[in-house]
């Protein structure tokens, strides 16, 4: 299982998706804030470690995409045998994936309280990582699945 390298590829982007619910996602900045708030995938928090005024529910997608997504990297990992169902599950993940973006880029821009400026952090990069390490993991996967039918093909 792990000695296959889509199994490195998706362990990888386990990885960057974990390392990304962990780390905030940008710092929120504005006139209306006295001290710069930390924007993470579950929570705002500012500098000094009291909540600020945004709500929960608007920064929850961030969260559940990003679990999703790992979740499905750790059910695909362990699906070794059923190729096809492997890579509909790695397509899956990327789909989270840009839905991150888009549920990241619609926060950003629309609802943050007046007055509130977002500044993106290094970890925005790493779902974009996990994206192409499962496409990676796809396309070997693929290539898994064509050497197999070749030689069933040559059995018969």
């Amino acid at each position: 299982m792990i000695q296959r390298v889509q199994s490195i590829y998706l362990l990888l982007a386990i990885i960057a998706c974990v390392v990304c619910l962990c780390l905030p996602v940008g710092e929120l900045r504005g006139t209306e804030l006295s001290v710069p708030a930390l924007l993470f995938n579950g929570c705002v928090v500012a500098a000094q470690g009291a909540e600020i005024s945004v709500s929960p529910i608007t920064i929850m997608p961030l969260f559940v995409t990003l679990v999703l997504s790992a979740t499905i990297a750790l059910f695909t990992l362990f699906l070794y045998k059923k190729r096809p169902l492997q890579m509909r599950m790695c397509i899956y993940a990327i789909i989270l994936i840009v839905i991150w973006y888009v549920a990241l880029a619609f926060i950003a821009m629309l609802k943050l309280p007046e007055g509130t400026f977002y500044h993106p952090s290094f970890t925005i990069v790493l779902p974009f990582l996990a994206a192409c390490l499962f496409w990676l993991a796809r396309h070997n996967i693929r290539k898994d699945e064509r050497l197999v039918r070749s030689a069933d093909r040559i059995r018969d």
